[in-house]
């Protein structure tokens, strides 16, 4: 017999008047093309010609040469079209290395190929930069999908930093580095789930100001860091009232109150958690189904969880 646990959840309802600052899906700009994306900027401040992943199937070919426009060449980042090259995915290794070329919308995406080493220890070090924008005066955050294209080779590492102004930033220290030190790494793709990660960053810091906001590629010889569907919003929550739900055991976050780390507990597939202050503010976003909540105070919060079926659960929980 199935136990079936009731959980009184108190959910706030609320609208969100977000603006759209950013969306680009990189469909507009010209295939594999290193240098014309627009508005965008790129650095290649590791200067070091890139490799491409073989591409035969089901073996690799002695003599298979990649055939794409600046194949190889030195680059940051490219805007590569899988369904217009000559490379093909793996999801088993048979040729080699797992690979999953797949892109997260449309057909294009930006790409940065790991640098070949002249030396020990150089590795990547390339900056996708997005064009100016000017935030909000609150809830302004920037959300991208980013992959590893292979599982071979370990995980791709990158920063995301911050340029004040509307200028060019031609070092990385014209950054300031927003996401958790000194780095992050994007989980390989260990199958053929198509595997985009969702990152969220706030960017309340720097409210009412201009700014661009740079994707910096840092890994040391693996495959290729993807990135695809990048975009900066802002918005005002009104929370306009309080209703009671009864839910079932779908979803459960416990516990609650909470000192230290709070659970959530559901069958589903989570694609994003974020939790937010009672009065709409953004605080902090996970992918987990175990988040630190330590760095609160005590107080009320409102955790909102996105699952893969495309439901929302919005949740009342007290720190203690």
């Amino acid at each position: 017999m199935k136990l079936s646990l009731f959980v009184l959840l108190v959910l706030f309802s609320y609208n969100h008047a977000q603006t759209v600052l950013l969306n680009e899906d990189f469909e507009s700009y010209p295939d594999f093309t290193i240098t014309n994306f627009g508005q965008w900027t790129n650095l290649d401040l590791d200067q070091l010609n890139t490799t491409t992943t073989i591409g035969g199937n089901p073996s690799p070919p002695l003599n298979w040469v990649a055939t794409w426009p600046n194949a190889g060449a030195k680059m940051s980042y490219q805007i590569f079209n899988f369904s217009q090259s000559n490379a093909t995915n793996d999801f088993t290794g048979a040729t080699g290395d797992i690979r999953n070329f797949n892109p997260r919308s449309g057909q294009k995406y930006a790409a940065c190929w790991a640098g070949k080493m002249v030396q020990s220890f150089q590795g990547n070090d390339d900056w996708l930069i997005t064009p100016p924008v000017t935030l909000g005066s609150s809830n302004n955050q920037i959300s991208l999908y980013l992959k590893s294209l292979s599982s071979s080779y370990g995980d791709e590492k990158f920063q995301i930093g911050v340029y004040l102004g509307t200028g060019n930033p031609v070092t990385s220290n014209d950054f300031t580095i927003i996401n958790t030190p000194p780095f992050q790494q994007v989980t390989q793709n260990l199958n053929i789930d198509n595997n985009w990660r969702n990152f969220i960053y706030n960017l309340d810091a720097y409210s009412d100001q201009t700014i661009r906001v740079g994707i910096r590629c840092i890994t040391q010889e693996a495959s290729a860091l993807l990135i695809d569907d990048v975009k900066i919003t802002t918005s005002t929550v009104f929370i306009l009232g309080v209703s009671d739900h009864l839910v079932t055991d779908e979803v459960i976050i416990c516990p609650n109150p909470v000192r230290d780390v709070l659970n959530i507990m559901t069958d589903k597939i989570i694609c994003n958690v974020q939790i937010y202050s009672t009065d709409g503010k953004f605080l902090k976003a996970s992918y987990d189904k175990t988040i630190d909540v330590s760095e609160f105070t005590s107080g009320n919060y409102l955790v909102k969880i996105l699952l893969k079926e495309g439901k929302q659960i919005i949740q009342q929980i007290i720190k203690k």
